[in-house]
């Protein structure tokens, strides 16, 4: 599932298709199937996963094509007609059953949340539906609090269980509306709360309030581990040494995610938001598409189970999602009222919404996309470099902490060039412009990075820039004595968890680890009392950095600490003892 909103706005080259033709004859013009189709090309494997693609035109699809196998043991190959899990694209039907709940007078958006789920904490600040529905909750998230607990996603966990874990929860991220954070602990709620308010399970609201009334004969929640979905494609992701392999699991997350659906029967749904058929008339569509508004009068730039925001200067409503070996993309244009959807069964792979998008009459006309430092367009783009001497390369090199952006970044001489390391195989080639200023080679449009160096011999600081976008201000993290992080090794209790977390010096590093599991990380030392774990957090599909900050008593002893993650902040242990 996706926590954090899957936009992909890759910028494909799109190469022509010619016949073979006689001498002197005009090649053919490529038709819009092929040049779709060929955006899918390197998908087109008789030994590999896929996707299926469709894209909608003034409620008719104007294209459809399967690419790839829907399952490897038995040999079936995708077709428009394959069932795949959509991931959060499940959202926007939670959100909907939610809708017409409030259209039968049955709830209201303003509602405090523990008007339905009293176990809840009391929290110093009301949480209510709208903050579910917007993400403005401050509600931890249940996707990463799951592999915190020590959970499983390949082992079953009932509903109320799920529901206890989240209720543990003494703390918020923040106070409702005053920030936008994914949260899939919010649209696990909302699934729970049509049921508590209806009496009918999601599945079975969601069937007869939605799907039956709009035709989506192949479209079902899956909110037990035995249930049969007839005509599922199979989902893969990748193994260490390349092959793929199935991704199996036995948690329904019906509600954040857990939809099975068809291109044929989300284009159906697509219709209904021109055209709505499950009552409401076009009130209940605006409802739906309006995005949320935080305390302070921004937009939260995220409606009811839908991003709102724009692409060359046209509105898009869309949204991605990401669960175990699925992958899917839908994305309106409804000014051109032109949808693009994409739907797979790998765990890896590139939806090129704006390349499709761009190719039907009313495209945005622009170049590439804002650059950053992840992008990879062609080198030519990069102004003339100077050659420094590897010992002035040397000044350069270290670790670098961005605090307000919470990003680590580490800057290496490798093979006589600088290099911008972003993480294991993630890496940039930095030109020297002139001492202390250098381009980033081979991305999008113009990246600089300037250091400001200290007595001449080490850089302080480092400041990246791209175009267009305000600064990132990185300062250089130094090494602290061994001897200081003794005192930090030890055992810590969390309530919120009931899972005990070990700290202990190898290497002259502090190692993060669980007390039930034998795999530590090493930290990364941000400053007197602040670690860095990279990837501790093992979501499959957003593997998260987390921050160890330590607590001490009037005597300077360590007595506890916070870990915080980008979807979980905050959670308190207690140390228990000393190793």
């Amino acid at each position: 599932m996706k926590r954090l909103r899957s936009r992909v706005w890759a910028c494909l080259a799109i190469g022509c298709v010619f016949l073979a033709l006689g001498a002197g004859a005009e090649p053919a013009t490529p038709t819009l199937s092929d040049q779709i189709d060929e955006l899918f090309a390197d998908r087109n494997n008789s030994a590999a996963p896929g996707v299926v693609a469709a894209v909608i035109q003034d409620g008719r699809i104007v294209y459809e094509n399967a690419f790839g196998m829907a399952d490897l043991e038995r040999g079936v190959a995708l077709t428009p007609r394959s069932v795949f899990e959509i991931g959060s694209v499940s959202k926007q039907f939670t959100a909907m059953c939610i809708l017409l709940l409030e259209q039968d007078g049955k709830l209201s958006l303003d509602d405090d949340v523990r008007d339905y789920f009293p176990e809840l904490p009391e929290y110093e600040h009301p949480i209510t539906i709208r903050h579910l529905l917007h993400h403005t909750s401050g509600m931890r998230d249940i996707e990463t609090l799951i592999p915190l607990a020590g959970w499983h996603y390949t082992n079953y966990y009932p509903p109320a269980r799920q529901l206890e874990l989240i209720t543990r929860q003494k703390e918020l991220n923040f106070a409702p509306g005053s920030q936008f954070l994914y949260s899939n602990s919010g649209y696990l709620l909302l699934a729970y709360m049509v049921e508590r308010v209806s009496g009918q399970t999601l599945r079975e609201f969601a069937d007869e309030r939605i799907f039956r009334p709009l035709g989506m004969s192949h479209t079902v929640y899956w909110d037990t581990p035995g249930q049969i979905i007839k005509d599922r494609a199979i989902p893969y992701s990748t193994g260490p040494d390349g092959s793929y392999e199935m991704a199996l699991w036995y948690l329904p997350f019906a509600g954040p995610s857990g939809l099975y659906t068809t291109i044929q029967d989300l284009a159906l749904w697509d219709a209904n938001f021109y055209d709505n058929k499950l009552s409401g008339g076009a009130a209940l569509i605006e409802r739906m598409v309006t995005p949320g508004t935080l305390k302070d009068g921004k937009s939260a730039d995220y409606a009811a189970g839908l991003f709102v925001s724009d692409y060359g200067g046209q509105a898009v409503i869309e949204h991605g999602g990401a669960w175990m070996g699925y992958r899917a993309q839908v994305s309106r244009f409804p000014e051109r009222r032109l949808t693009v959807i994409f739907l797979s069964n790998a765990s890896s792979i590139d939806m090129p919404v704006s390349s499709v998008a761009d190719l039907l009459p009313g495209g945005a006309t622009r170049e590439a996309a804002p650059a950053t430092p992840e992008s990879r367009p062609s080198e030519s783009e990069a102004p003339g470099t100077v050659d420094l001497p590897l010992d002035a390369l040397a000044e350069y090199e270290g670790t670098y902490w961005s605090e307000p952006d919470l990003l680590l970044r580490t800057i290496e001489v490798r093979d006589g060039v600088l290099h911008y390391v972003r993480g294991e195989d993630n890496s940039t080639e930095l030109g020297a412009l002139e001492a202390g200023r250098f381009v980033m080679i081979d991305v999008g449009g113009h990246v600089e990075v300037e250091f400001a160096t200290g007595n001449g011999i080490q850089a302080r600081s480092m400041t990246v820039t791209i175009e267009e976008q305000e600064p990132t201000q990185f300062k250089r993290l130094e090494s602290l004595p061994v001897g200081s992080l003794a005192d930090y090794a030890g055992r810590y209790w969390s309530d919120e968890l009931e899972r005990e977390l070990r700290l202990q010096v190898e290497d002259g590093r502090i190692h993060l680890g669980w007390a039930d599991d034998a795999l530590v990380a090493p930290t990364v030392q941000i400053g007197p009392d602040d670690l860095l774990a990279r990837h501790f957090v093992a979501v499959p599909w957003y593997p998260q950095d987390v921050r160890i900050l330590l607590e001490r008593d009037d005597s300077n002893q360590v007595t506890g600490l916070s870990l915080s993650c980008d979807m979980v902040r905050g959670l308190a242990f207690v140390r228990t003892d000393q190793e």
